[in-house]
């Protein structure tokens, strides 16, 4: 009697009927985001900006910081220069390139590190509701209690200015709104009972925090730290306006929207293309993150 052959193949094994595979679930994620226009349009906004950021040193035509003087405060759509130049004689479309790295920097940069920072945290305070987690959370209170604004200033007044003390200074006032946010959803995720059920399965506490808690509370998390990037361009802009944050003659934003304050009467357009540049930026990661929001929670969808 002859034994029936096994036949192995080195094919990876079929996923179960009715269970969904990844790309079924980025589709949907996908469909999910798409369904707000101005989500996707903020996607296109952002990833062109990020674009021109990347390859400004190839594709700006002049230098960002040298000017020329007999070209002093051209209007725009003068030859070589679409949108004029400055009071130092600098091509401004050129500016508005470069400034642009300097944006995205100030506003992504610190966010990714505070989301780093703020997950730990957040997650550790949530879960250990005792002296460890009062002591995180009130110590983060004190930073909470200042107005947002008003804390970055005088931050970056004491550490002195420049693009590295800008963003520590935009780190530390972003830290204690995520880790608010990570303790707020690990204190209502520790008592679902799949993390009971964890519990007395025998998981440690690491465990339950890395494999049931975290993934859980990530969702609203990373929506809040995309809405908030337009903030933090916002207020490293106006840092760089009032001559505290990134120094001339560095192409930045809200620097250029300083130069152009004298000569706003006649030459408008001078503050008004950065200015414009700073709240289509802010208003794309505001889009984003709704899109996001509409992923991460399905009751949000419109049906």
């Amino acid at each position: 009697m002859k034994r029936a052959r096994t036949l192995v193949t080195d094919s990876p094994p079929r996923a179960h009927a009715g269970e969904p595979s990844w790309r079924d679930s980025a589709g949907q994620a996908w469909r999910a985001y798409a369904s707000d226009r101005l989500a996707v349009a903020g996607l296109v906004i952002a990833v062109l900006v990020g674009l021109i950021a990347i390859f400004a040193p190839w594709i700006s035509p002049y230098s960002p910081t040298a000017g020329v003087g007999a070209d002093r405060l051209l209007p725009p759509l003068v030859d070589g220069h679409i949108l004029g130049t400055d009071g130092q004689g600098r091509d401004i479309l050129t500016r508005l390139m470069w400034g642009a790295r300097m944006s995205l920097l100030i506003g992504i940069v610190p966010t990714v590190l505070a989301f780093f920072i703020s997950v730990p945290l957040g997650v550790i305070a949530g879960y250990h509701l005792g002296w460890v987690g009062e002591g995180i959370m009130r110590l983060l209170d004190v930073f909470l209690a200042f107005p947002m604004v008003l804390l970055g200033l005088a931050i970056v007044s004491v550490l002195g200015d420049g693009m590295i003390n800008v963003m520590l200074a935009i780190v530390i006032i972003e830290l204690p709104f995520m880790a608010r946010l990570v303790y707020t959803e690990t204190s209502l995720m520790r008592q679902k009972p799949f993390v009971t059920a964890a519990r007395v399965s025998g998981s440690t506490t690491l465990q339950i925090m890395a494999r049931e808690v975290l993934p859980n509370v990530l969702g609203s998390l990373v929506v809040y730290s995309t809405t908030i990037v337009g903030a933090m361009i916002v207020i490293g802009a106006g840092f760089s306006f009032l001559g505290i944050g990134i120094q001339p003659p560095t192409a930045d934003w809200g620097i250029m929207t300083a130069d152009g304050a004298p000569v706003l009467d006649s030459l408008p357009h001078i503050s008004l293309l950065p200015g414009v540049a700073i709240i289509i930026v802010a208003l794309a990661f505001a889009w984003i993150g709704d899109g996001l929001r509409l992923v991460v929670d399905p009751r949000k969808r419109v049906v």
